[in-house]
């Protein structure tokens, strides 16, 4: 895998904005952090904290810039992807993938 400056910054606006969610709304938690490969480019956060309602944030009112502005740049900058599958009080799998023919 050819580490690309686009590929760093997604892996640090992803991680930066996965860690400040966690940091605001838990206290204690366990989170696992993978990175891997197949016919595409995964960075892989799953942690066991409270999760979250995807259908209710979609109308709770509220804007969600930080998960809007990940998806954007990833896309942008890569055509990349952000995948998040959460069940309340059990925790959340949040995914990036990158194809190998756009890095």
């Amino acid at each position: 895998m050819a580490v690309t400056p686009s590929l760093i910054v997604i892996y640090v606006l992803f991680l930066g904005e996965i860690m400040r969610q966690l940091e605001e709304k838990e206290r204690q938690l366990t989170v696992r952090i993978a990175v891997y490969a197949d016919a595409d480019y995964y960075v892989e956060v799953n942690d066991d904290g409270r999760g979250i309602d995807i259908n209710a944030l979609k109308n709770d009112g509220k804007s969600h810039t930080g998960i809007k502005n990940v998806r954007h740049r990833m896309k942008m900058m890569c055509g990349g992807e952000l995948i998040i599958n959460s069940i309340p009080d059990k925790g959340t799998d949040t995914v990036i993938k990158i194809s190998k023919s756009v890095s």
